[in-house]
């Protein structure tokens, strides 16, 4: 995969007619990018301490390591990505639309979607899966559907 940071270029590019996307810096860092297999996107303001061990023990439920299979992205801003930089075989969404990552679909809540080779699943913020056991175990279900490397 060949990515081009925009910045770099001294060029006028208001002539594609689709949107463009900043690519995170971390994209560059392709050895640590090709060993995880998770995207995981979350708001910066519901990823607290707490937040951060339910994450981490939802994960784990399903033999995900977060430190080691998932790159975690934190949407601070909207289109600062693309999804198709990370080579992943699952984006998980909490509370991020996808629009903010260039993808105009519209995937129900707590439903795996696949899509070339990629798995998507959208689900609410940390804090409400937190505060709500049905959504624990929608959660868990949706994540049953998926598997690491299958």
């Amino acid at each position: 995969m060949y990515i081009v940071n925009l910045e770099q270029l001294n060029t006028d590019y208001s002539f594609f007619n689709y949107p463009i996307f900043r690519i995170s810096e971390d994209i560059n860092n392709s050895v640590a990018i090709e060993k995880r297999t998770i995207l995981v996107l979350a708001t910066p303001d519901d990823f607290d301490e707490d937040n951060q061990v339910l994450l981490q023990n939802i994960l784990k439920a399903v033999q995900i390591d977060l430190t080691t299979q998932a790159h975690l992205l934190l949407d601070t801003d909207k289109n600062t990505t693309h999804w198709s930089a990370y080579p992943v075989q699952l984006m998980l969404s909490f509370g991020v639309p996808l629009k903010n990552i260039g993808l105009n679909y519209t995937i129900p809540p707590y439903q795996l979607f696949t899509y070339q080779q990629q798995s998507f699943l959208c689900v609410d913020k940390l804090s409400k899966i937190a505060a709500q056991k049905p959504l624990k175990a929608a959660l868990w279900n949706a994540l049953k559907g998926f598997s690491v490397g299958g």
